[in-house]
């Protein structure tokens, strides 16, 4: 059971990777890659001005425009965003899980007499419920948007941004292989962006399916405890699990949301 007095010290990343605003996004994404995190914390002359996740990477390398630019001249300001929140060591979890769910804050610095020294992502909530007994499908999505493998990396993209999911059930013929990312849309565009000429970048994005990204074979069975799902959260880079049945067939979902509002609910 999550004990309610746990503090964000317990579960926030040290060290968190920081750019400055005149870096290219480049710089940037190969900084979350080398240290497997879903964003960096912006400062400029020594102070905090924002955050940029992947999800800020993949909308703005969704447009046209941006497509058609070189990457490289693409800096660190014109993706980030100012920081929905901010939080200390010794905030406790439960108010940064308030802060997910009712700000939208996935990405949290934390602030230690004005310096930042790490920072709280969603996902991270999910260490506090390692050993939590409930049932994962008392919490989970019922009916969430999913995609298949035969999808286009832009439908994704479109069901990602509709919904606000930032990992989306991953199907093949019914039956759940996994999920499919923002980061590998990220990813994905990065790389036909980097290696195409421009003329040839929109039909190649276009035509560009899911089972060309590969989706992350993760899954819970419907039996399994949150605590079982928060495990396959935390070893994993993904920031949602599917529920499936004895078939395979997707019966539920538990998104880093969904973690942040149990979290949340201990207070």
């Amino acid at each position: 059971m999550m004990r309610r007095d746990m503090l964000v010290d317990e579960v926030m990343r040290r060290g968190m990777a920081t750019v400055d605003t005149d870096r290219p996004i480049t710089h940037a994404l190969r900084l979350m890659r080398k240290n497997d995190v879903d964003g960096v914390v912006v400062i400029e002359d020594g102070k905090l001005v924002g955050v940029a996740t992947y999800w800020d990477f993949m909308v703005r390398l969704g447009n046209l425009r941006v497509r058609s630019a070189d990457p490289s001249s693409i800096y660190v300001s014109s993706v980030m965003n100012p920081p929905r929140a901010t939080l200390t060591p010794e905030t406790p979890i439960v108010e940064a899980a308030r802060l997910v769910v009712e700000e939208g804050a996935y990405l949290m610095p934390v602030l230690e007499e004005g310096s930042v020294v790490g920072a709280l992502e969603a996902k991270d909530l999910a260490k506090a419920l390692l050993d939590e007994e409930v049932p994962a499908l008392n919490v989970s999505m019922r009916s969430p948007p999913t995609v298949n493998l035969s999808d286009r990396v832009i439908h994704a993209r479109k069901v990602m941004m509709d919904s606000g999911l930032r990992s989306l059930a991953t199907l093949n013929e019914g039956a759940v292989v996994g999920v499919v990312n923002d980061d590998q849309i990220v990813e994905a565009y990065l790389n036909l962006i980097m290696t195409l000429p421009m003329e040839r970048q929109k039909a190649q994005i276009r035509h560009l399916l899911i089972a060309d990204v590969g989706p992350r074979h993760v899954k819970a069975h419907a039996e399994s405890s949150l605590g079982g799902v928060a495990e396959v959260m935390v070893k994993n880079p993904v920031k949602g699990v599917p529920v499936v049945d004895e078939d395979r067939v997707l019966v539920g979902f538990v998104s880093v949301l969904d973690v942040a509002r149990f979290v949340m609910a201990q207070a």
